[in-house]
């Protein structure tokens, strides 16, 4: 769909046929990944959400309707789960709740993840996960560093909130913004230079495929 580019599917039949029938084989097979919760409950809803506000005019009511149960799996409207996530898993859950409340017209959803977030950007109790009181980060245990991993995706997605919801009645606090603000240029500025991150704060990502790609030369 990105390399069709939105403008083109509403002009180009042809194009719009062919991603539709790609979209419609997803939806009929219901492809999951039986390795990793994170392609199911994350990424899969996360690309179906933004797949569906760009095909929103050309949707069929069935089409919708499977959809919001694919794209229900990483969000609030969908999944009991999703409030039990934490730092940056949370942060691209309720991302995409965004997204997914916005698509189906639900705007009570837009709010709770807004909520939902906006309880997360707090300096954590002593030994707990989150940010820290001396600005580093960590998640899935306090002996792992993961300010340059988990870190950076935690920022990233209350960045999406921030620009998305910025200026309407689903904004997070200002108070909430102005500690994120604090934290992103204060502390987690420090663990990158350019286009690099520091050996020491990148945790297990280091293993993960190209994960040592990220690291300062």
């Amino acid at each position: 769909i990105s390399c069709y580019g939105e403008e083109r599917l509403k002009t180009d039949t042809k194009a719009r046929e062919t991603v539709m029938a790609v979209l419609d084989n997803w939806l009929e097979n219901n492809y999951t990944c039986t390795v990793n919760w994170w392609y199911n409950e994350i990424q899969t809803p996360r690309y179906m959400a933004a797949i569906g506000l760009m095909l929103s005019d050309h949707l069929t009511e069935g089409q919708l309707a499977k959809m919001d149960e694919i794209i229900g799996k990483g969000t609030l409207r969908g999944s009991s789960k999703a409030t039990t996530y934490t730092g940056a898993n949370l942060s691209d859950m309720m991302a995409t709740t965004i997204q997914h409340g916005l698509l189906m017209g639900d705007y009570g959803t837009v709010f709770a993840a807004s909520e939902r977030m906006a309880e997360e950007i707090v300096v954590a109790a002593k030994n707990k996960e989150g940010i820290q009181s001396d600005g580093s980060y960590f998640q899935h245990g306090n002996l792992l560093c993961s300010a340059g991993s988990y870190g950076t995706v935690f920022v990233k997605g209350i960045e999406t909130f921030i620009v998305q919801l910025y200026g309407t009645c689903f904004a997070l606090p200002d108070e909430k913004i102005e500690l994120f603000i604090d934290h992103l240029l204060d502390d987690q500025s420090m663990f990158h230079r350019l286009y690099g991150t520091a050996y020491f704060s990148i945790g297990r990502s280091a293993v993960y495929a190209n994960g040592a790609s990220q690291l300062m030369g």
